[in-house]
């Protein structure tokens, strides 16, 4: 970032990290006029930011512009392919999913660039969670 000659800013050193862990099981029977598959997948996403500041009075102070942050999702679906008849599929099949997110403490201040400021809590840590479910039918 440019600033100007008048800004306290020296300059901004923004990083941030993301790390997704996830799996996914995955099962075809072949049932002779049924296929049916079944599955569970899960997967974990989490973030983390920090940002340095650099005043031009050479002052340095840590923050972050998000708060660390975490996701993670389960599901289980599955699904049956029946012949009707040689040239009509029914497809019917259902999943529940369920997510949870959580979110920490956000201060205005990591690390304040001077003893003198006392980090204020911007906003509290938040979490959560919910339950869905889907279901469909379809002919091919």
């Amino acid at each position: 970032m440019d600033f100007p000659d008048t800004s306290p800013m020296d300059t901004i050193n923004p990083t941030g990290g993301h790390k997704t862990l996830g799996g996914k099981w995955l099962t075809v029977l072949d049932l002779s006029s049924h296929t049916l598959v079944t599955g569970l997948d899960v997967w974990s996403w989490a973030m983390e930011t920090v940002r340095e500041k650099n005043f031009t009075s050479g002052l340095t102070g840590i923050d972050t512009p998000l708060a660390d942050a975490r996701q993670t999702s389960a599901g289980v679906f599955m699904e049956d392919d029946m012949e009707i008849s040689p040239s009509l599929i029914l497809n019917i099949g259902g999943r529940i999913d369920y997510i949870k997110t959580k979110s920490d403490a956000l201060y205005n201040w990591l690390i304040p660039p001077s003893s003198a400021i006392i980090p204020t809590l911007m906003r509290d840590a938040q979490s959560n969670s919910d339950l869905s479910w889907d279901a469909h039918a379809g002919l091919t």
